[in-house]
């Protein structure tokens, strides 16, 4: 009997010792834990010089699982990366999972307020593999978290109110976005072989204040707003993109060289369902369609300085783009469009398009692929059609053809006078062009009706070769004006001939495309109508010939007659002086 009372008391002891132990593991377990994971990271970071982290609180509880860490703050010296977040929640983390089997599985990552900054130190320097290499650092030869944490699985993770500003330390780069909030589903990452997983098409982002300046400080693109849905289409609203001086001044900031000024502006931008992040870790982009509802575009050409080097190609500009790109069908829809060319000495022409589209089809930088652009501009009460297949083989291959239907020639006199030194009036019923070429050489047909064409001529300001070669023509015409109906419409058979020109790489790929057009206008317009007039007038001035012309019928009519009257006079006194004679 004594004996099982001494059991007894001996268990009630140690029940007394269990519950003690109980109670004081149960109110300051959390605290225990707490302090031992903030201890180790601490110690991580304190042996890897490299990378500073540093938070304010950690709090966890052991019940629920709940992780909070607050007012963090992560710098990366080496690779320009620096962090800052107001409140990290994490849930429910399993300590003895963890410890056991190197496995956290966690519902949720809760992310508020952080601040995310790359200050590049150098210009080949690449984000995404300074971010790469700081995750590595967690798991180097030290043993990092590896030794506690190999998996991390997380069902769902949040970033809310995020901003993220991205800088060159030599340069002004300079890429800021604001308000983000991004909720990524079932993500799973294996730090032993830095592997990240995630379930396709759950992912919802949402971005606000996007402004990107380029390096050169010479062009601006701000953005604002960008909205995804489940992995579905990415829509932009308020998209600006352009140069950042006036236009007269960005040839002199890129070191005297032609170069192309452009403002445009679009309401909205969005493309067919694609996946942002398996894009930016695959780093391939591959979109079915993506539709631009464009407001205006505005561009400035200027050619006042020569080219330093040849012009690439359009191909070779594409094949130049540094990830695979395969975009199904792009469609941009215009309302304005107004293109300014200014040439070398100074004076610059205008041609203003409206409700122009503009399709891409089959985008891609693959090496022998072929994409097709069809343009449909309209001008005046007049429209056009221009479709051209781009190759990307080594010869820069390529095939336009063109039509353009009721045109009124009027409508060009702001890009024909200030350029041409040419006025003119009148109407182009059709115009059909079909040719094909690569970067030597260009070969096609040109087929032109014109009606009522009116043109005036200034020799001394008509720079362009293909009038150089009429100089006679047109210094017999100059100051007159050439007025003539098409001399085939009665017949209804257009001018038609065979065109052709060869490559300057001096010149931009347009300028390549417009030496061929005025090759047909050379052929119809001039050769017709121009220098063959020439050839029949001598005068000066057209006006003043035909005028002479009538004045010196005239003046013969009159010497005529006066010539048979002076005749009659004479036959009247023969016969006088015969009838005194007798």
């Amino acid at each position: 009997m004594a004996r099982s009372s001494k059991i007894l008391v001996w268990l009630a002891a140690l029940a007394g010792v269990a519950a003690a132990l109980f109670y004081v593991f149960d109110n300051y377990a959390d605290t225990i834990i707490t302090g031992a994971a903030d201890r180790m990271i601490r110690k991580h970071f304190s042996d890897t010089s490299s990378i500073s982290l540093d938070y304010s609180r950690m709090d966890f509880s052991l019940s629920s699982g709940k992780l909070e860490v607050r007012d963090v703050r992560f710098s990366y010296p080496q690779k320009g990366i620096s962090a800052s977040v107001k409140s990290l929640k994490a849930g429910p983390v399993k300590p003895w999972r963890i410890w056991k089997d190197g496995q956290a599985d966690l519902d949720y990552i809760a992310i508020n307020n952080p601040e995310l900054s790359f200050h590049l130190q150098r210009a080949d320097t690449v984000v995404q593999e300074a971010v790469k290499d700081s995750i590595v650092n967690l798991s180097d030869e030290k043993g990092g978290i590896v030794k506690y944490v190999r998996n991390v699985g997380v069902k769902k993770v949040s970033v809310n109110d995020a901003s993220v500003i991205l800088r060159k330390v030599d340069s002004k780069l300079d890429l800021s976005v604001k308000d983000i909030d991004l909720s990524v589903f079932d993500i799973s990452y294996n730090l032993e072989d830095k592997k990240l997983a995630y379930y396709d098409s759950l992912y919802v982002l949402s971005a606000s204040g996007i402004a990107y300046t380029s390096a050169d400080s010479l062009y601006r693109l701000d953005v604002d707003n960008l909205e995804t849905e489940y992995a579905g289409g990415v829509f932009l609203k308020g998209f600006h993109g352009r140069n950042t001086i006036h236009k007269t001044h960005l040839a002199a900031a890129r070191g005297k060289v032609p170069v192309t000024w452009s403002d445009f502006s679009a309401k909205k931008l969005h493309t067919s369902p694609v996946n942002l992040v398996r894009t930016v870790l695959q780093k391939n982009i591959q979109i079915d369609s993506v539709i631009i509802e464009g407001d205006k575009l505005t561009s400035y050409r200027d050619a006042r300085y020569q080219p330093k080097k040849a012009f690439p190609m359009p191909q070779e500009s594409i094949l130049r783009i540094p990830l695979p790109v395969r975009i199904g069908i792009i469609d941009i829809r215009l309302p304005y469009y107004n293109m300014e060319i200014r040439r070398p000495e100074g004076s610059a022409g205008l041609l203003s398009f409206h409700d122009m589209g503009l399709k891409i089809k089959d985008f891609s930088n693959e090496q022998d692929h072929t994409t097709v652009f069809h343009i449909t501009p309209h001008m005046g009460k007049g429209h056009g059609e221009v479709t051209l297949h781009l190759k990307n083989d080594g010869n820069c291959s390529f095939t336009l053809s063109g039509s353009v239907k009721n045109v009124d020639i009027g409508d060009f006199g702001s890009l024909l006078k200030p350029l041409f030194g040419a006025s003119a009036t009148g109407n182009i019923q059709s115009l059909k062009t079909s040719f094909s070429g690569n970067k030597f050489s260009t070969k096609g047909d040109f087929c032109l009706l014109y009606d009522n064409l009116k043109m005036e001529v200034d020799i001394e300001k008509t720079p362009v070769a293909f009038l150089a070669k009429h100089g006679k023509a047109i210094g017999a015409l100059e100051g007159g004006i050439i007025h003539r109906q098409n001399p085939r419409k009665f017949k209804k058979e257009p001018f038609s001939c065979t065109i052709g020109a060869k490559r300057d790489p001096m010149k931009n790929y347009g300028a390549y495309i417009v030496s061929t057009l005025l090759n047909g206008v050379e052929q119809t317009v001039l050769n017709a109508l121009v220098y063959k007039e020439a050839q029949k007038l001598k005068g000066k001035n057209l006006k003043e010939n035909v005028v002479q012309r009538i004045k010196d019928k005239k003046e013969g009519i009159k010497e005529r007659i006066e010539q048979k009257r002076e005749k009659r006079q004479e036959k009247r006194e023969e016969r006088r002086e015969k009838r005194n004679n007798r």
